[in-house]
């Protein structure tokens, strides 16, 4: 068990480092030719977008920063969320897949509950996701920077906040269709033709499997795949809001942003949502449209509720800026 986690571990590990390795070689090896040929520099001019070029110079140059970096993201989320799809796929069957009576319909099983739970495992990254888009505009030399600089600070915000938020969604949906996608490929369409009852007799250690293979036909997994999308969207919306609220002051006057409270807020969101999801989805986090174990799905239009309410965190977070002390 433990080296087939280690080897999981170095599997996911392998792709990033290598994009690392890469970058960093690719810098070493710029910066050694511009020492070697002693050279002024001379920027290689960059051609321009075409929805780019009605903006002043200063606000194109700060959005292509920041789209190089959600790209980056973008990727690293991708991977993630494949990865963590496709887990099931290529472990090892447990000692509860003898009592399944179709390979197909434990495969199918494993998918959707590693689906259904992976919300806790990016949690952290989008944690970390958030507090960098407003970290830099609390406190600090970045901060007092965008606030000398001939770029609006609502301009900084939007383009800070959006870049980072659609990276992520972009990066999780492509990782989704993705991991389907391997799914199709390796297995087929396993989900369909799945057998109305359990196919043979049930013995009294078998109570298990009859409940879980209820609740797994009555699954969506298209609201499993959609709840992720939703679920992204309000944690980093709360997080950014959260990051934002009012500063508290020290006696030495100085700001002491409040990214304490998105930190304490997400062990406690992952241990609620981790709770529930061994229980069955509460009513609440229906209403957030969080999908979090097998069973029937929360009603489509619940998913404009995350939406209506990560606009108003992103929203408020704007207000916020307008009245931070630097």
């Amino acid at each position: 068990m433990i080296a087939h986690l280690s080897l999981s571990f170095l599997t996911f590990m392998l792709p990033i480092v290598a994009a690392a390795v890469w970058k960093i070689r690719s810098i070493l090896r710029a910066a050694a030719k511009a020492e070697q040929d002693a050279l002024p520099f001379v920027p290689t001019p960059q051609p321009e977008a075409a929805l780019l070029r009605g903006l002043p110079s200063a606000r194109r140059i700060f959005l292509l920063q920041h789209l190089k970096v959600a790209g980056s993201l973008y990727a690293v989320m991708a991977w993630t969320i494949a990865f963590i799809f496709t887990l099931p796929l290529f472990t090892v069957a447990s000692a509860n897949s003898d009592k399944w009576f179709n390979h197909s319909a434990y495969l199918w099983y494993s998918f959707i509950v590693g689906a259904s739970h992976s919300t806790q495992f990016f949690f952290t990254m989008v944690l970390f996701s958030g507090i960098a888009v407003i970290m830099p505009m609390r406190f600090g030399p970045e901060a007092r920077f965008y606030r000398t600089r001939p770029i609006p600070v609502s301009f900084v915000f939007w383009t800070k906040v959006l870049s980072v938020l659609t990276a992520m969604i972009a990066g999780a949906a492509t990782g989704i269709a993705l991991a389907f996608a391997i799914l199709v490929a390796l297995h087929g369409p396993i989900w369909h033709n799945l057998p109305a009852t359990i196919p043979r007799l049930l013995g009294p250690d078998d109570s298990d499997v009859a409940q879980l293979y209820a609740g797994l036909l009555v699954t969506s997994a298209h609201s499993i795949f959609l709840s992720i999308l939703t679920t992204i969207t309000l944690f980093f919306s709360l997080v950014v809001f959260l990051g934002s609220a009012p500063v508290l002051r020290l006696r030495s006057n100085a700001a002491l942003p409040l990214l304490m409270i998105p930190a304490a807020f997400v062990p406690l969101a992952i241990v609620i949502i981790s709770f529930s999801s061994n229980g069955g989805t509460s009513y609440f986090f229906r209403t957030l449209y969080i999908y979090l174990s097998l069973g029937p799905p929360p009603p489509l239009i619940y998913a404009l509720v995350p939406i209506a309410l990560a606009a108003i965190c992103i929203t408020g977070a704007r207000l916020f800026t307008n009245h931070q002390d630097i």
